[in-house]
């Protein structure tokens, strides 16, 4: 539960960096505006962060999986099924992905749900590239627009 905490205090962090810091290369890492995209790379990088601080790597790959399509599960039902538009409850949300993270990690270890080395290395190069690209070049998705983009 503490490292919830703490990846929730790095995430709310570099929520408010490329604000202070606004060069191309930070916003790879941060958010640079609004949109749910964007706000994956909260649970992406404090996740692979916390991971290269634990030195295991045999998990991270359903551990990234599940916790950014929670988050976008969780955040689309209580953002467009219920009509609920709230900062604290989007803090809240991260906090939840984090205890998710840390519970799915958990269940991987006991049973066994662990990726190769070169599998794994394969996802976070792919994923750091993606998430990089989608920054430079959003498509013109819902995902990808900052504020309402659904109506």
């Amino acid at each position: 539960m503490i490292q919830a905490l703490f990846l929730l205090l790095i995430a709310s962090a570099m929520h408010f960096i490329y604000d202070f810091i606004p060069y191309d290369i930070i916003g790879l890492i941060v958010p640079i505006d609004e949109s749910i995209f964007q706000h994956i790379k909260l649970i992406f990088y404090p996740i692979l962060f916390y991971y290269l601080y634990i030195k295991r790597w045999n998990t991270i790959v359903i551990v990234q999986l599940v916790s950014i399509v929670s988050m976008l599960f969780i955040y689309y039902f209580y953002r467009y099924a219920l009509n609920i538009e709230s900062v604290p409850i989007d803090i809240l949300l991260v906090g939840l992905i984090f205890v998710i993270m840390q519970y799915i990690d958990t269940l991987a270890l006991q049973h066994n749900w662990i990726t190769s080395s070169k599998i794994t290395i394969l996802f976070i190069m792919i994923s750091i590239f993606l998430l990089g690209y989608l920054t430079i070049y959003p498509p013109n998705l819902p995902m990808f627009i900052e504020g309402n983009p659904i109506k």
